[in-house]
């Protein structure tokens, strides 16, 4: 949803009036992100698509023909100027039926390794935008361009010692900040619970933002007094944390990565390992500008990862060196590169849209 909104934000401030419809699965968090937004929303059949073998294969061609079906009635009905899919099955019908009704429309690929989705799109959108330059030669060319992948820019303005006392942190404490994308990962959050029991230092403090499934849990094993521990379940205001912390300890999402390199953050990066190579790959784009420490989920120990965390907050020297190389991968003008696109497809006219 972040890059829809972001999206949705400069649509606004660039093209004027832009009537947008978000169409999302069921049961999806869209709703927590579109929270006081005034658009209208439409929920669509879900589909997932196992990775390998998997019982629940046979139900997924009855899914698909009911999100097709789905997804031909909202077009007929909303009647948009365009289309734009930001990946995943179930961004698959409602693209390729605006296509077949010759609505214009985008698919935007986030990841390094582009999604079975998107490349099976491909051959039928209009414009294809992709988030990482390694990308662009997995696509059509002449019909694919790098505009990086947008986020919600005055977010990450601001100062870092008043962002931590706003939170009510120590201005001149080095923060820890641990993600696991906007539902959370509970290995990285069994993690860090273990390395909290054995100790973390005692100048350290630490915001994590644990997801709803691990939050009551981590409230009631804070263990490990020395270290302040800031805990959210959910949190709308990513700026505020990103700028109060040194270093953060996330996953590899593309999305949470083009947030690191806007703000300037280090990270230990940790993919997670049951989605394909997506993240893999998105991580080691970053390790090897530097801007990140990357590690296999299996592999990491609680002593491990307070080893790291530890070493890189006794040199600083290697903290900025982290923070400039992650900088040096921002794209800040992607939001405004994708709304000049659309704005090219619409030549002008009336702007409806609908997200998916």
């Amino acid at each position: 949803m972040v890059p829809a909104l972001a999206l949705r934000e400069h649509l606004l401030r660039e093209l004027g009036p832009c009537e947008v419809v978000w169409a999302y699965p069921e049961g999806q968090l869209a709703e927590r992100f579109l929270a006081g937004c005034p658009d209208r929303r439409v929920r669509l059949p879900r589909v997932s698509v196992p990775f390998g073998p998997s019982p629940d294969w046979s139900w997924v061609p009855f899914r698909l023909l009911a999100l097709a079906h789905a997804s031909r009635a909202l077009l007929k009905e909303e009647q948009p100027d365009a289309v734009v899919g930001f990946g995943g099955s179930n961004t698959f019908f409602p693209v390729l039926m605006a296509a077949r009704m010759g609505i214009p429309c985008v698919i935007h690929e986030q990841n390094a390794r582009p999604g079975r989705a998107n490349r099976l799109l491909a051959r039928w959108a209009d414009r294809v935008w992709v988030g990482f330059e390694e990308a662009l030669s997995l696509f059509p060319p002449g019909r694919s361009v790098c505009t990086g992948n947008p986020t919600r820019l005055a977010e990450f303005a601001g100062d870092q010692r008043e962002a931590r006392m706003k939170l009510g942190l120590e201005p001149d404490s080095p923060t820890l900040l641990v993600l696991g994308g906007s539902q959370g990962a509970h290995a990285l959050n069994e993690l860090v619970r273990q390395m909290l029991a054995e100790g973390l230092g005692d100048s350290l403090q630490l915001i994590h933002v644990t997801g709803p499934r691990d939050f009551y849990q981590a409230q009631s094993s804070r263990i490990c007094p020395s270290t302040r521990v800031l805990l959210f379940d959910f949190c709308d205001e990513m700026g505020l944390l990103y700028r109060a912390s040194d270093l953060v300890l996330s996953r590899a999402g593309a999305l949470t990565l083009a947030e690191l390199a806007l703000c300037g953050r280090g990270a230990l990066v940790v993919p997670y390992p049951h989605a394909g190579s997506h993240q893999w790959e998105n991580a080691v784009l970053f390790e090897r500008a530097g801007a990140a420490r990357l590690f296999k989920q299996k592999s990491l120990t609680p002593g491990l990862l307070r080893m790291e965390i530890e070493g890189l907050f006794k040199e600083p020297g290697r903290l900025r060196a982290m923070s400039e190389a992650a900088r040096g991968l921002a794209k800040p003008d992607a939001g405004r590169l994708m709304c000049d696109e659309l704005g090219m497809m619409l030549r002008g006219g009336r702007c409806k849209a609908v997200y998916t």
